[in-house]
């Protein structure tokens, strides 16, 4: 996958931005183990839940677990022969308080095994887990206790209740749905079955390199996603069969520790689950291609506008901020199709110029930026737009000849008149201020001079 991810050859099917989809983090290896949402599935001794598309729908779930299971979410280092304070969310019952001795090591095992056969979808072993923790704590007269518990098993039947999908099967299963449009766009759409429930959806953006038949793309996809995913359920219902899938089932088994089944359902409630994957996923694809129509005509007037040689896909604005030449920084902010790709912006601490000059540091972080990204094969944007005049313009430009890059179209936007000054071009281009490609460049100017401001502000704090 590494070297998939360095190489990028002509025959792999990219599952979009996947390093990016957020997971649920249990440290079971902690003496009290923590939950969290992360994007980073680098400590092996953790158990992930995942990956979710739907980052909004998931803080939505890890709050309704943290009110029901109050499992710490801090990144403290308990001892249980250490006790301190409890904290706010102790008060607020979003926490039991195990750095306060409030809740024993085996009664917070007990919440941390609830809260995963609640994210498997195991349903009515929660249910019987806290129903017999009621009857016990009721027994020792501990009615407090019983009452919570009770409450908490009302509030997850009434959760189940909800569910109007119920298989007459109780096995845990995956119904993977594809949809294209033309040869650029793929959505997979993975309906998940725990338990005999349907309990979530997933759907994913692919886009192949190339040409690929269906059966490629399917087993690509069915590599990439449980390859990274921790829960594997017993069977993997898919809508035709796929050439390796021998190989696919020996591998997923060897992974999980039980036999993993790839099927393709020809009737009955399996089949009309597998259309209704298909249809989510053509749904999905279709709202994708809307979206998608908008902004794509904003970048082509842009690319005329500027005469760039290709459409401005990605987009890099600089800007740099100091005071007197003290706590002197630049940032970068990149675009990507015309929407903020955040996980590329970058913060530079001015290094190798000194005093106020603003036409040096411009330099200094260009020059910083892009040499980078050359010895690290990295993608170079369609666009670099500077904060500034003519002059920003000039030392960026210079920069961007020294390191060699060619066919990068450069622009700068001046803040005064909004004129948008293009490198070999004496006059300035002016646009109405309606304009929508001067509105999108203006968006990515005042985002990297907020960055930029954000971070100098930082470490002027820092100082006080």
């Amino acid at each position: 996958m590494n070297l998939i991810k360095k190489y990028k050859p002509k025959f792999n099917i990219r599952l979009k931005d996947d390093k990016k989809y957020p997971y649920i983090k249990i440290s079971k290896y902690e003496e009290f183990p923590r939950i969290c949402l992360t994007r980073d599935i680098a400590d092996k001794k953790a158990v992930y839940y995942g990956p979710y598309t739907d980052v909004i729908g998931l803080k939505k779930t890890l709050r309704l677990i943290r009110n029901l299971f109050p499992i710490r979410n801090c990144n403290k280092k308990l001892d249980s022969h250490k006790l301190e304070q409890p904290c706010l969310n102790y008060h607020i019952k979003q926490c039991s308080g195990p750095c306060a001795g409030k809740i024993t090591r085996e009664q917070y095992h007990r919440l941390v095994n609830s809260v995963e056969m609640f994210l498997e979808g195991r349903m009515k072993e929660v249910l019987r887990s806290l129903k017999k923790q009621m009857k016990l704590a009721g027994k020792n007269q501990q009615y407090e206790l019983a009452a919570k518990l009770r409450e908490k098993a009302e509030n997850i039947e009434k959760i189940t209740e909800k569910q109007k999908v119920n298989l007459i099967s109780t096995k845990d299963e995956d119904y993977i749905g594809i949809a294209k449009s033309g040869k650029k766009t793929i959505h997979i759409c993975v309906l998940m079955v725990r338990k005999g429930k349907l309990i979530e959806q997933e759907s994913f953006l692919l886009e192949p390199n190339d040409i690929f038949s269906d059966t490629e793309i399917l087993e690509s996809f069915i590599k990439q996603f449980y390859s990274k995913t921790s829960f594997i359920p017993v069977a993997i219902n898919v809508p035709f069969d796929i050439k390796d899938k021998c190989i696919i089932e020996d591998w997923l088994q060897e992974k999980i520790g039980h036999k993993v089944a790839v099927h393709v359902p020809k009737r009955g409630t399996k089949f009309e689950l597998l259309n209704m994957a298909g249809k989510n996923a053509r749904l999905k694809l279709e709202s994708s291609s809307a979206d998608k129509n908008k902004p794509d005509n904003v970048l082509k007037s842009l690319k005329s506008i500027v005469k760039s040689h290709t459409i401005p896909h990605i987009i890099e604005g600089f800007d740099v901020s100091n005071v007197s030449g003290k706590e002197a920084v630049g940032a970068m902010v990149s675009f990507k199709e015309g929407e903020p790709d955040k996980n590329n912006w970058r913060k530079f601490k001015i290094k190798q110029t000194r005093g106020i000059d603003d036409y040096a540091m411009m330099q200094e972080i260009v020059r910083r930026r892009y040499s980078r990204l050359l010895r690290e094969g990295g993608q170079m944007p369609d666009l670099i737009l500077i904060d500034g005049g003519r002059g920003h313009l000039s030392s960026a430009s210079n920069e961007i000849d020294k390191l060699g890059i060619d066919n990068v179209c450069i622009i700068a936007l001046a803040k005064a008149e909004e004129h948008i000054f293009v490198r070999g071009k004496s006059n300035p281009i002016i646009l109405s201020r309606n304009s929508k490609p001067l509105q999108l460049l203006q968006r990515i100017r005042d985002e990297a001079h907020r960055f930029a401001h954000s971070y100098h502000k930082k470490l002027r704090n820092k100082i006080r």
